[in-house]
């Protein structure tokens, strides 16, 4: 009940029959109905393995209690949203490849995993194909690029792209393994072929790493740090994850005062799951426990919040339009953290001076 046609369509589509052949089979000998989890599975391992392993496919159920609050992901959702929708209609004015450039843990992945199931698609996360034995790299990375585009409808994923692929050309000791997967990716990405039919979206947080032939070929989206007045929501939809049923409201005065907390001390959504689930399992989660755990949370150090400072920073240097920024249409009301005023001009407007002083000043603390 939880599938209509579509979507059991394309569960069943572009892998061997014979995956499903043994679900409908098992289903009838023990008597027990077919259910969504054993289908995702089923087409999961029928991927993995005509791909051999340089194609899985995730479970969008994974996402189905996630609510991702804040001002500075409103814009990028919205942005999904709309791209989600042109691929169930098949529209092929929308971009074939997006790249989430952002800050370490501000909901990235969940955004593509969410995008995938507004779209009604399954969503293929793209593992390097790189090999131990000569030629066969090549091999792999020619069969990945055959099977995803065999796979329509549908959405790829490639998270933290900079570190799974080969993002620019180097000189390497790898007998041009690397550049073979480069080349095939360059050629996923370029292919017209997929417009309205499939669509890729990446993830990362050193934009900066990508070579320009590699970056020109996305929408990069800018997806940055929370505001401190998003964290009260933000702590309550993670509580409402962790404990499946926990109600809190923003506004309860120990909510205010962990948000403070954890503002403070740099610490972001990930983290905050962290913290929460620990003080959950020792004392279940309440509003005081919820400002306990903010206390005991240690402080980001220095040099991880300055590289998650350039990680943002980077992001908004590399956006394709500033209609893509948090603040755009909203400069009056927006409440800018102190890191990005010091990059905006008079008119609210961003610096192109100012922002690549601050690029160049953050430089030696990269390591996101």
């Amino acid at each position: 009940p939880e599938l209509d046609d579509q979507q059991i369509a394309n569960l069943s589509s572009s892998t061997p029959n014979r995956g499903l052949d043994l679900v409908f089979r098992a289903s009838h000998i023990s008597g027990c109905p077919i259910e969504v989890k054993g289908l995702i599975e089923q087409k999961s391992k029928d991927v993995q393995t005509i791909s051999e392993e340089t194609i899985s496919m995730l479970d969008t159920t994974r996402i189905k209690d996630v609510a991702l609050k804040g001002e500075n992901v409103r814009v990028p959702m919205e942005f999904l949203r709309k791209q989600a929708n042109g691929l169930r209609s098949r529209d092929k004015s929308i971009p074939t490849n997006i790249l989430l450039l952002g800050a370490p843990g501000t909901g990235k992945t969940d955004m593509a995993i969410l995008t995938a199931h507004w779209a009604a698609v399954p969503i293929y996360q793209l593992n390097s194909p790189k090999a131990g034995i000569v030629g066969e790299t090549e091999r792999r990375a020619t069969l990945q690029t055959r099977i995803f585009a065999s796979t329509t409808p549908s959405l790829g994923f490639i998270d933290e792209i900079t570190e799974a692929m080969p993002m620019q050309r180097t000189h390497n000791l790898d007998s041009g393994a690397s550049d073979s997967v480069m080349q095939a990716l360059l050629n996923t990405l370029s292919d017209n072929s997929r417009e309205g039919q499939s669509m890729l979206i990446a993830t990362t947080n050193c934009g900066y790493k990508m070579g320009a032939a590699m970056r020109d070929r996305f929408v990069v989206v800018p997806v940055i740090m929370p505001a401190i007045e998003d964290f009260p929501e933000i702590i309550c939809s993670i509580a409402k994850q962790i404990s499946g049923v926990l109600s809190i409201n923003p506004q309860d005065n120990y909510i205010q005062q962990a948000a403070k907390e954890f503002y403070d001390k740099h610490i972001m959504p990930r983290r905050i799951r962290a913290a929460l689930k620990l003080v959950c399992q020792q004392e279940g989660l309440t509003p005081k426990a919820i400002l306990d755990a903010a206390n005991d949370a240690n402080p980001l150090d220095e040099a991880s919040w300055l590289a998650a400072v350039y990680a943002d920073l980077s992001a908004i240097s590399l956006t394709v339009s500033k209609r893509l920024l948090p603040w755009y249409g909203r400069e009056d009301s927006y409440p800018f953290p102190d890191y990005i005023k010091q990059i905006l001009d008079e008119n609210m407007e961003v610096d192109p001076v100012k922002l690549n002083q601050e690029l160049n000043r953050l430089q030696p603390y990269v390591n996101v």
